[in-house]
């Protein structure tokens, strides 16, 4: 996934006091799954984008829903930009690349603990 001509906002660090990414707006959230990497992809990218990256599914599939749902913004790559969201070939697992500079790809992902949280232990668990 490639990060295509938009600056993103936000900070380079989850603000959970932004309701509207982490709790009202997030599908993830009505659905319970605090603390899984798609509760989290979903949270940080409404934070960096402003807008609903337009994917609902299971970890694997969050690129392929989020080109399908913005072909202007977004395109599949291989190439890690900042920006970009990844899903994990062969697992089922998504993330944020956050940056990236010579053979180092900073990202931020959820779930590290591998478990449904609540939302006070989710906040911790990236």
């Amino acid at each position: 996934m490639r990060y295509v001509g938009i600056t993103f906002r936000g900070g380079t660090n989850p603000n959970f006091n932004n309701l509207e990414a982490w709790v009202t707006k997030n599908p993830y959230a009505q659905a319970g799954l605090y603390g899984q990497c798609t509760w989290f992809a979903w949270g940080r990218f409404y934070e960096l984008y402003g807008y609903d990256p337009g994917f609902s599914g299971d970890g694997s599939s969050c690129v392929k829903e989020l080109v399908a749902a913005h072909p202007d913004k977004f395109e599949r790559s291989s190439s890690p930009k900042a920006g970009a969201v990844f899903s994990a070939i062969g697992h089922n697992h998504v993330g944020i690349v956050i940056a990236v500079k010579d053979n180092t790809i900073t990202v931020q992902e959820g779930n590290l603990d591998g478990t449904t949280n609540t939302f006070q232990d989710a906040k911790k668990d990236w």
